[in-house]
């Protein structure tokens, strides 16, 4: 396990990270959904999926759940969070491609972050939050335009945070 160094409003902090080298030259930097954290065995699951197919990856934690908090903090921590992450993984494999993915919160931050200037190759997320809950007059999705790198949404036929198309 390692530690990332993130530097928030407040101060520097670190969070934890799991670090796995892979062998085809892109690294896939996971992060978890607000109810959990980088040690969800979905995550792991993932994680240890696309290892088998030569990825490096780097699962890490948000500095709420380092704070042993159960609701995520502000937008700004976990945008630090993700340019603390990807330069962490950069350093790791320089020459690595680089995709951010998360689960729901996290694969929203993730598209934040990248629509506020974060470089990555592309997006992948895990059941992205269109919405909250029940509430589609909410949307979540307006900076996605924003974002010039490829985008991939995986989502399921019963997720709450996403009103299906007709």
């Amino acid at each position: 396990m390692s530690s990332v160094s993130v530097d928030l409003p407040a101060g520097e902090t670190t969070v934890s990270a799991d670090w796995v080298a892979g062998t085809n030259g892109s690294t896939v930097v996971v992060a978890h959904g607000a109810g959990t954290g980088k040690d969800h065995p979905f995550l792991q699951g993932y994680a240890d999926a696309l290892g088998a197919l030569g990825f490096s990856t780097l699962r890490f934690n948000f500095p709420y759940v380092e704070q042993g908090r159960r609701m995520p903090g502000p937008a700004t921590h976990a945008i630090a969070t993700w340019k603390a992450v990807v330069a962490f993984a950069r350093a790791q494999d320089p020459q690595a491609a680089v995709w951010a993915t998360g689960k729901s919160y996290g694969g929203r931050m993730a598209s934040m972050a990248v629509a506020e200037g974060l470089v990555v190759d592309g997006l992948a997320y895990l059941g992205y939050p269109l919405h909250a809950p029940g509430k589609p007059e909410k949307p979540r999705a307006e900076h996605l335009a924003d974002i010039a790198v490829p985008q991939l949404f995986v989502e399921g036929t019963n997720d709450p945070f996403i009103q299906p198309l007709a």
